[in-house]
This record gives C-alpha cells, sequence and structure tokens, in this order.
C-alpha cells in the first residue's frame, strides 16, 4: 500500500495532455464510424455476448488493464451500442492488458488490418510529431483547457492529420488522467529528490529528455513489464495517471506517490527554465 504521499510542486515530466489515449482505426472505410482498460494480463480476449452467431466482430486493442475505466467503458457501453445500433449485424471483441502487444504492435496492427481498432498512447508522437503538442510539458494549464483544444476540429484536424496519411484514421480522444510519479525509495519534494530513482518512462524522445533533466535515472520499457520491473527493483518508480497505477496494482509494490498533476504556471515554468539554465 501507498504509505506517503508527496505533492511535487513545478517537477513536471509531462504535461496534462500526456495521459491522453488516441483511438485510431484501420482507414479501409470499412469501419468509418467507429469512436472510440490487475498487474497480470489474463491474456483472454474479451469474449461475445452477441445474440447473433453470425456477427462480424470489430476487434478493439489496447495496453490497459481489464479494470481501466476505459475498458469497463468499452465493455459495458460501447459493445452493447454497437449491437443495439446495428441490429447485431457487428460485436465488438476487447483485446485488453497488452493481449496483442504494446503500443507499437497495436498500432501496427491497425494498419495491416489485423484489428479494426486500436487505442494508442504517447508512443505515436515520436512517428507523428505533431502529436507532441498533446503531451510535451506545460502546453496545458488544466483540464478544461486541454478538452477545449481537443474538441476544436480545426486543432485536431491539424494534429491529426499526419497520421490518416499511413493508413489509420484518428477517431477522437481520452483523458486518461493526470500524470504523477509513484516511486519506492523516497518522497519527491523537489529536484534534488528526482536524482537517482530509477524511473521507467514512455520510450518517446521528449519523456526520455525530460526525466533527464530532472536527474532521474531513466529507463524504457513497455507496460507489461512494469509491475515485474518494479517488483524486482530493476526500476524504482514510473510516472502515470493514478488511474493506471491503482487499475495495474503497481501501487502494491510502490511506497510514495508525487502527485505532481502535470500542469504548471507560468511562474513556475520560469523557474524551471532558470535551474536548467544552471
Amino acid at each position: 500500500m501507498m504509505k506517503k504521499r508527496s505533492i511535487l510542486s513545478g517537477i513536471l515530466i509531462a504535461s496534462m495532455a500526456g495521459s491522453l489515449l488516441a483511438g485510431c482505426a484501420n482507414y479501409s472505410g470499412s469501419v468509418d464510424n467507429m469512436t472510440e482498460a490487475p498487474k497480470e494480463a489474463e491474456q483472454e480476449k474479451t469474449e461475445s455476448s452477441s445474440a447473433n452467431p453470425d456477427a462480424v466482430p470489430i476487434k478493439i486493442a489496447n495496453f490497459l488493464a481489464d479494470t481501466h475505466p476505459i475498458n469497463v467503458a468499452l465493455q459495458s457501453t460501447l459493445k452493447p451500442m454497437l449491437e443495439e445500433k446495428t441490429q447485431g449485424r457487428y460485436t465488438l471483441e476487447i483485446y485488453s492488458n497488452s493481449v496483442l502487444g504494446g503500443e507499437k504492435e497495436i498500432t501496427e496492427a491497425a494498419k495491416m488490418g489485423t484489428i479494426e481498432v486500436g487505442v494508442a498512447g504517447v508512443q505515436m508522437s515520436d512517428q507523428f510529431p505533431k502529436l507532441k503538442v498533446l503531451d510535451f510539458p506545460w502546453v496545458f494549464d488544466d483540464v478544461d483547457s486541454s478538452c477545449e483544444a481537443l474538441n476544436t476540429p480545426e486543432i485536431m484536424e491539424e494534429i491529426t492529420e499526419d497520421v490518416k496519411s499511413t493508413g489509420l484514421l484518428c477517431k477522437g480522444f481520452a483523458l486518461n488522467g493526470v500524470r504523477s510519479i509513484s516511486n519506492s525509495k523516497h518522497p519527491i519534494n523537489s529536484v534534488e529528490d528526482c536524482k537517482g530513482i530509477k524511473l521507467r518512462v514512455p520510450e518517446v524522445t521528449h519523456f526520455v529528455d525530460n526525466a533527464k533533466a530532472l536527474g532521474f535515472n531513466v529507463v524504457t520499457m513497455s507496460m507489461s513489464e512494469i509491475f515485474t520491473a518494479l517488483q524486482q527493483g530493476v526500476i524504482d518508480g514510473q510516472e502515470n495517471p493514478p488511474t493506471t497505477l491503482l487499475t495495474s496494482g503497481w501501487y502494491e509494490v510502490q511506497d510514495y506517490l508525487a502527485l505532481t498533476r502535470h500542469q504548471v504556471t507560468y511562474q513556475c515554468w520560469q523557474s524551471i527554465r532558470s535551474f536548467m539554465k544552471e
């Protein structure tokens, strides 16, 4: 269980939007209107409960735990809605817990058409640089401002246009929560507290660079490897939204949580810039 919680004021790894998840579909025209969750994967897909044995399956894959709110929503809301609206012609098959691989594998599977829909996270931003604006540090002030941007058609069209050129269609974003830092060593209250902690971050350039700049010893690995790595001491901590920390069970092998909330004021940004220059 978490022993202590400490708020890391002004020490940020990524932006509020860094916990946004993109829903990407294969852009073949066959699924044009699709929209967009435990510490161990069960390695099983969610079985279809459609009454029609001839229903066409729409396969959707992600790297989140079964109990994650996104997967709960897919199972309890989107699946029955799809079956109702299509009068049983289609059903939803949900592959969670990285059963079909991590973000990169899921994205490639959507491109190849082996799945119809994939839920991707921050790793797409290295391939599609315009997406970095969604998870780069200090972009949004709060949840409301990020949601406003993501609901502005002109902004979203500009950000996602490169995705479409690869055969994928970005159908929307879901807010996964604000990113925070957990670790098993000590509370994090200052930049000095970051030094020496082996922190897992996504294999994304600006996430790695930001963590290194703060003094963390950076380790990259897939989501499915985090629990075992924390348990065995390969890494000391990780940074993700608390929802993911809870549903993935990582809190069982972590003692401290720094509620960074991943938002920053102009004054705080200026102080961080001054520190970096020094």
